[in-house]
């Protein structure tokens, strides 16, 4: 994909260039693949990424030209048919390719007496996308592509603030390391089972004491539950956030907590009463000198919306009241006590098209729409505050990497230059 970042240097917008009197083109062609040009067989114009992408051919000719596309129907097309002499551009689309094979389209250039072929090649996409979102990994679920080992997230406006990512060979997430300040202040880990269900979760201060710990347990009906482990208590919680929050196959869940001195538990048992109704049992106590005592106590009544199996409770659990999904597992539509939230449709991760308040109580944000680039990636961010002001969040530029993942990402501000940097390291 063309970068933004090289869009202002004319030789990375050049795919193909001729020099000859009356032939169409030279025997290199140059390739932007978002950070290099490379030379490659002039046959191929590129190898495109699975996400809708454009690209140009820059032509030279001594004469009038012609150009033909085939086998490219319904996903590739190109701006113009024809030109005069002199210099010129054809400008080629692509669609998204959902699928798991490569596909090539054919473009032939006709000047004078000379025809040229080139094919415009364009990535399948990876074997995953096709699986359902509940059943991939964490990495998978991130949206980030290629078997990646670490992952480091910074930013220049706090440069001594880092946070790693790392993942295992299946691309479960299994540790979270905290920087701030150039001082190491929290770390998370994981562990999974063989079919990759997360079992637990163990955040640690930076004296290496745990101060909050999760485990979870798995249905063995084959129910699958999605649930925040977090209780979406964070009352906007936005597309990049949500990651990590639901996990599935859940009957069970418990969180121990330290405040005040005292260590506060709360346990949640699942029991399926029949088909796809569920008895939740809640129970809060605290641990005082090796004594429980209970905090509360409640029961909660669920019944499941049925489509792919693969759902969050339509009703009763924590602060979400109904849900709806697309075929591929990813949210459609989701209402809590007191926001309502669409998603957009994409092979690829939860992406969130608009948020609205809907409680009564105090807060700071109204509503929020949300715009994305080819790559599924956030460009612009609409927001109406509760104070009657309105702002706009803007990412407008991103640098990818060959695995089309993003390796930076520029914010729109008015005094300064501010961006956030991923450096991954695969396997």
């Amino acid at each position: 994909m063309k970068c933004s970042f090289l869009a202002a240097v004319s030789a990375s917008a050049i795919i193909g260039l001729a020099i000859v009197s009356c032939d169409l083109l030279d025997n290199t062609v140059l390739i932007d693949d978002g950070g290099k040009i490379t030379e490659v067989d002039s046959t191929t114009v590129r190898l495109l990424s699975f996400a809708s992408d454009s690209t140009h051919l820059a032509l030279y000719c001594s004469d009038k030209w012609q150009a033909t596309l085939t086998d490219g129907e319904g996903w590739c097309t190109i701006s113009k048919t024809s030109g005069s002499k002199g210099k010129d551009t054809i400008d080629i689309y692509v669609t998204e390719n959902s699928t798991t094979t490569k596909r090539k389209a054919q473009i032939a250039v006709v000047s004078g007496s000379l025809t040229k072929v080139y094919w415009v090649v364009q990535s399948a996409a990876e074997e995953w996308l096709d699986v359902m979102y509940w059943d991939r990994t964490a990495l998978q679920r991130m949206g980030i592509h290629g078997k990646v080992d670490t992952m480091k997230v910074s930013d220049n406006w706090h440069p001594d603030n880092l946070t790693e990512y790392v993942f295992d060979v299946r691309g479960n997430l299994l540790e979270e390391k905290i920087t701030e300040n150039g001082i190491k202040t929290a770390r998370l880990l994981y562990s999974y089972d063989a079919s990759n269900h997360r079992l637990s979760c163990s955040v640690t201060d930076y004296n290496e004491r745990e101060v909050r710990h999760w485990e979870y347990e798995y249905n063995n009906k084959g129910k699958y539950v999605a649930y925040s482990a977090y209780g979406w208590m964070d009352s906007d919680p936005f597309a990049e956030e949500m990651e990590d929050m639901i996990v599935k196959d859940l009957s069970g869940v418990h969180k121990t907590w330290t405040e005040g001195g005292f260590e506060f538990h709360e346990d949640r048992i699942y029991t399926f009463e029949e088909e796809y109704k569920l008895a939740i049992d809640v129970e809060q106590w605290k641990d005082s000198l090796g004594t429980h005592v209970q905090i509360s106590r409640d029961t909660m009544k669920v019944q499941y919306q049925f489509s792919s199996g693969k759902l969050l409770p339509q009703k009763g659990i924590g602060y979400v009241d109904n849900t709806f999904y697309y075929p591929n597992g990813i949210l459609y539509t989701m209402t809590t006590k007191e926001a309502e939230y669409k998603f957009l449709q994409n092979p690829l991760k939860i992406l969130v098209e608009s948020y609205k308040y809907t409680g009564k109580g105090a807060h700071e944000i109204d509503s929020y729409e949300c715009e994305y680039n080819t790559h599924h990636d956030i460009v612009e961010k609409k927001i109406k505050y509760s104070t009657g002001e309105n702002s706009i969040d803007r990412y407008p530029q991103y640098q990818y990497d060959s695995k089309f993942n993003w390796i930076v990402r520029y914010e729109e501000t008015s005094n300064h230059e501010r961006y956030s940097k991923r450096n991954f390291t695969y396997r």
